[in-house]
C-alpha cells in the first residue's frame, strides 16, 4: 500500500470519526434541549424532584378559607425548617379540600389550586450555592420566607358541619349548591379520614375497602332511582305533543313480551292520571311508558343535554362522566328502567344537584365552583373567579313545570320528613334505588335512598342532592338528611 492510499484511508477513519463524535454530541445536546425546553416544567412539578420539594418547602403554603373568611387549613414553619399543615377545619372539610403532605403529596383542592397556594409562578431556577445546600439537606432548607397565595372557597362551614353531623355513621354524599351562581355551599362524603393522621395512617385510609379517602360526591356512580324522573319529564315535555295533557292508564305494573315485569311500589295501581299526578305518587309505570314512547334516543339526548356521558374538568373540581345507555328499540324493557333511573343509568350526586340547581335557576345550569378567589399574603386580590352558565338543558317553561311539579311531591306527602321540607317551602323529588354489587365475590343488593330539592320554592337560594348507600326510601334516611340541611341555611 502506497503513502497516498494509507493518507486516504487514514482521512477516512478521521472523517468517520469525526461524524460519529458529532452525532452523538448532537444526540446529547438534543436530549438536554428536549428536557430543558419541553419537559422542563413538568418535571420541576413532580412532587418527588429534589429541586421541586426544596422550592416549594421555601414557599410557606397559602391558607385555605370558607366563604366567611374562616380558615380551612394552614401551614407553620417548624424549627427544623419544614413546614406542617394545620386543617383546623377538621374531618368534615376532608374530601373537598382533601391533603398536602411532603411524603404523600397532594389531593383534591389543594391538589387543584397547588400553583396558587406554593406561589408556583416564582423563579424555579436555583443558584449553584442553593442547589448545593439544598442537596445537603433539602427538607429543612428554606432561605428567605417566602408566602404562598390563598384560596378563598364557596364552602358555608356551618352548612358543611350540619351535612357531616347529620349524615353521621350513615355512608352517604350530600352536595349543596347555590343554584344561580353554581357556588358549591357544602359537599361531605362519608365515611370520611382524619386529614391531620394523613402522614400517619395514610396506608391504612388507602387501603380501607370502604373508600375513605375517595370524594364520592364527584366520582360516585350510583343508579339514581326515582330522583331521575324529573330528566324523564323534562324529555316528555320536550318531545311528546301535549305531554301536559296526556294522562296515562296505570295498572300497578307493565308486562314485557320476554316475561319481565315492571312494577309500582306494592304493585299499587293509580288508573288514569297525568304527568303531575305520576311525579308525585312517582309510577314507574307511566314513567317507564313515557321512557319507551319518546325512546331511548330521545331520552338520551335529553340526559346528555343535562350532562350525562360527559366528563367535566374544571380548575377547582372534576366530575366523572354520569352513565346513560344506548339501547336498541327492541329492548323495551331496558328502555323502561332507563325511565325510572334504573337498569344501566348511573349518576353522581354532584350531577343530580347540577340538575336540580338548573330546574330551581329556569332551566340554566351554571358551573359548578368551589373556589370564588385567590388572594395574595396580604389580602389582595389576585383572581376572582365568576359565576359561568354551563348549559341550558331546558326552557325557562318546562322548568317552571317541573319545579311547580316537585313542590306538589312535597306538599302532598305524607312522610314525616316532606312535612318538614314542606314548612321549609322546600320542592323536591324523592328515589329509592335498587342495586346489585360484587362484594367480595358475593352479590349484595338493597336501596340506596335519595333526595334532590331546592328551596325556598319562590326564590331558590339552595338545591340539594343528597344520597344514603343502602338507606332504604328515600322518603326516609335521605329527605331527613336534606331536611336538616335546608333547615340550617336558611335559619328555620
Amino acid at each position: 500500500m502506497g503513502d497516498d492510499t494509507r493518507i486516504r484511508v487514514l482521512n477516512r477513519n478521521i472523517r468517520l470519526l469525526s461524524y460519529t463524535l458529532l452525532a452523538l454530541f448532537l444526540g446529547v445536546m438534543s436530549y438536554m434541549i428536549y428536557f430543558q425546553v419541553f419537559m422542563a416544567e413538568e418535571i420541576e412539578a413532580k412532587q418527588g424532584n429534589v429541586r421541586y420539594l426544596a422550592k416549594t418547602n421555601k414557599v410557606l403554603r397559602g391558607n385555605i378559607y370558607d366563604r366567611d373568611g374562616n380558615v380551612l387549613s394552614f401551614s407553620e414553619r417548624q424549627e427544623d425548617g419544614t413546614q406542617k399543615r394545620v386543617y383546623s377545619g377538621g374531618t368534615p372539610f376532608s374530601h373537598p379540600l382533601g391533603y398536602a403532605s411532603a411524603q404523600y403529596g397532594v389531593a383534591e383542592l389543594e391538589k387543584r389550586m397547588q400553583e396558587h397556594l406554593t406561589n408556583y409562578s416564582f423563579d424555579l431556577t436555583l443558584s449553584a450555592k442553593d442547589f448545593l445546600g439544598m442537596l445537603k439537606n433539602p427538607d429543612s432548607y428554606v432561605g428567605e420566607e417566602k408566602y404562598g397565595d390563598n384560596v378563598v372557597t364557596t364552602l358555608d362551614s356551618k352548612l358543611q358541619r350540619a351535612a357531616f353531623d347529620s349524615l353521621g355513621s350513615q355512608y352517604g354524599v350530600v352536595v349543596a349548591m347555590d343554584p344561580s351562581t353554581g357556588e358549591i355551599l357544602a359537599m361531605v362524603s362519608t365515611p370520611t379520614y382524619n386529614p391531620s393522621k394523613i402522614d400517619t395512617d395514610y396506608e391504612s385510609y388507602r387501603n380501607d375497602t370502604d373508600g375513605v379517602m375517595v370524594n364520592f360526591a364527584n366520582v360516585g356512580l350510583y343508579p339514581p332511582g326515582s330522583s331521575f324522573k324529573v330528566v324523564t319529564l323534562a324529555s316528555a315535555l320536550q318531545n311528546m305533543g301535549n305531554a301536559l295533557g296526556r294522562t296515562f292508564e296505570d295498572k300497578g305494573k307493565i308486562e314485557f313480551a320476554d316475561g319481565t315485569v315492571l312494577p309500582n311500589l306494592n304493585n299499587r295501581a293509580y288508573g288514569t292520571i297525568g304527568l303531575e299526578e305520576a311525579l308525585v305518587v312517582s309510577s314507574n309505570v307511566v314513567f317507564g311508558t313515557v321512557a319507551m314512547e319518546i325512546g331511548n334516543a330521545a331520552l338520551r339526548k335529553t340526559a346528555e343535554s343535562f350532562g350525562f356521558n360527559e366528563r367535566f374538568s374544571f380548575h377547582d373540581i372534576n366530575l366523572e362522566a354520569s352513565k346513560f345507555p344506548e339501547l336498541s328499540k327492541s329492548q323495551g324493557g331496558e328502555i323502561a328502567q332507563t325511565g325510572i333511573g334504573q337498569g344501566e343509568v348511573l349518576a353522581s350526586p354532584l350531577l343530580m344537584a347540577m340538575i336540580t340547581s338548573a330546574i330551581a335557576n329556569d332551566g340554566v345550569m351554571m358551573q359548578p365552583r368551589l373556589v370564588s378567589a385567590v388572594t395574595s399574603h396580604d389580602g389582595s386580590i389576585r383572581g376572582a373567579f365568576d359565576a359561568k352558565a354551563l348549559k341550558t338543558p331546558i326552557s325557562k317553561e318546562d322548568s317552571d313545570t317541573i319545579a311547580a311539579f316537585m313542590k306538589e311531591v312535597v306538599d302532598q306527602s305524607s312522610s314525616a320528613n316532606l312535612k318538614n321540607l314542606e314548612k321549609l317551602s322546600a320542592a323536591g323529588k324523592t328515589g329509592s334505588a335498587q342495586y346489585s354489587e360484587l362484594v367480595y365475590e358475593e352479590i349484595v343488593t338493597g336501596v340506596h335512598s335519595w333526595f334532590i330539592g331546592f328551596a325556598p320554592y319562590e326564590d331558590p337560594k339552595i338545591a340539594i342532592a343528597v344520597i344514603v348507600r343502602g338507606g332504604g326510601s328515600g322518603a326516609g334516611a335521605a329527605a331527613e338528611v336534606a331536611e336538616d340541611v335546608i333547615s340550617a341555611y336558611l335559619g328555620k
